[in-house]
Order: structure tokens, then sequence, then C-alpha cells
């Protein structure tokens, strides 16, 4: 085996073992959240805007993430965590943002969440932890929520993950 052939080989080794990382992570947030009576929206999807065209090999794998969860009590207010690892595609530290949506009484779609990330950014780049009230409009849709973004890095142990995400997700109001 040539040396390119190694690199190679233990390239896509290591995107696999990452990929099963942030899946295992993102699995513990659901069970934790479920533990608390949030549910996840969309089944097991997280992800989207990918290319299945030859014109288009930047997105052929993902470079975010996204999860969203509900509870029936709280009618259209959601929580949601976006996960961003391609800083080239998304123009975004490599991180995770969290937080809650409100759009009073209009339907909820899963892009509420990347909406607000989206449309407030540059607010977030800084990845300080600290809770961003952030607002958006989409095709008359008005959105409101608050938005945290951590490195990714900061998130090593489940204990961790639940102290530094999914406690301040579910205390946001």
């Amino acid at each position: 085996m040539t040396n390119k052939e190694y690199n190679l080989i233990n390239a896509f080794q290591y995107i696999k073992t990452f990929y099963r990382e942030v899946a295992q992570m993102l699995e513990d947030i659901q069970e934790l959240m479920d533990k608390e009576g949030w549910t996840s929206m969309g089944g097991s999807a997280v992800t989207a805007d990918l290319s299945k065209s030859l014109d288009n090999p930047d997105i052929w794998i993902p470079y975010y993430l996204y999860k969203n969860f509900t509870n029936d009590e709280e009618g259209n207010y959601k929580k949601g965590i976006l996960v961003f690892f391609d800083i080239e595609n998304n123009k975004f530290p490599i991180s995770i943002v969290y937080g809650n949506v409100n759009i009073s009484d209009q339907k909820h779609d899963r892009w509420d969440i990347w909406r607000l990330w989206y449309n407030n950014k540059d607010k977030l780049k800084d990845l300080t932890g600290e809770i961003m009230p952030v607002k958006t409009e989409y095709n008359g849709k008005k959105i409101d929520g608050k938005l945290i973004a951590i490195p990714l890095t900061d998130i090593s142990t489940k204990e961790c993950l639940k102290e530094k995400v999914v406690d301040k997700l579910l205390n946001l109001e």
C-alpha cells in the first residue's frame, strides 16, 4: 500500500469515527430531552442540504446537523440543536448552537431554529456560551427565540453535554 492510499484510508476512517461520535452525542441529547418530556421531531433525520450532483461535490457530506424537540404542553414553543463542522461551507466556527423558538400562533417547521441562527450568526460567532435573544422573519412569519453557541470541542462526556447543553436548553424560557 502506498503512503497516499494509507492516508486516504485513515482520512475516511477518521471522518467515520467523528460522525459516529457526533451521532452518539445527538442520541445522548435526545435521551436526556426525552426524560424531561421533550420529544424529537422528524424521527432520526439530522441532515439536509446534501448534493447528489457531480457539479456540487462540496456538499456530498453534511456540513451541519440539526435536531428539533417539541413538548405538547408548550404549543409552538420548540427547542433545537444545530451542529456545525465545516467552516468552509457555512462560514461559522465548528460548534454546537442550541436554543428555543417561539412562533406564537403560526405553524412550526424544522427550519425555524436554523433560520434564527442564519439571520443572527454574526452575534454568535464568538461562541461565548451566553444566551442571545434573536429574531427573524421568513415569508411573513415572525420568529423569536434565544440561541447559545459553544465550541463543539467543549463537549467531552455525557455529563459535560448535560451540563453545558441540555440543562441550559431545558432552562431557556
